[in-house]
């Protein structure tokens, strides 16, 4: 499938996405599982998993290289993550507080061999 180049604007396009959301906020957690499995690839679904993951251990206040090791990504990939969590005007970074109030020392007694 070929990149889009713009993303489509229209109020029926936009209904479309809008209950696209609402149906995902209403699933249990095993169908919205099986709703993201069958939309998005195996590697799609990786990489947001692991783009939430670095999100998660910057937000501890790990070091670049640190999340790069536990993340099992490159120091590049931390930097783009930082960068979309800078440019997002912090809608990652409140997302984050909500879910989780992650603590360095407990990221790093999960991987120990990081210091």
């Amino acid at each position: 499938m070929a990149k889009p180049k713009t993303e489509i604007i229209n109020d029926s396009y936009e209904k479309i996405i809008d209950d696209m959301y609402y149906y995902l906020a209403s699933l249990p957690k095993p169908e919205m599982v099986s709703f993201l499995e069958g939309v998005f690839t195996e590697s799609e679904i990786r990489m947001m998993h692991r783009r939430w993951h670095i999100a998660i251990l910057l937000s501890a206040g790990l070091e670049y290289r640190a999340v790069a090791s536990i993340a099992n990504v490159s120091t590049g990939t931390v930097m783009s993550v930082k960068k979309l969590m800078l440019s997002d005007k912090e809608s990652v970074s409140k997302a984050i507080k909500h879910f989780k109030d992650v603590k360095k020392d407990e990221v790093l007694a999960d991987n120990r061999t990081i210091a």
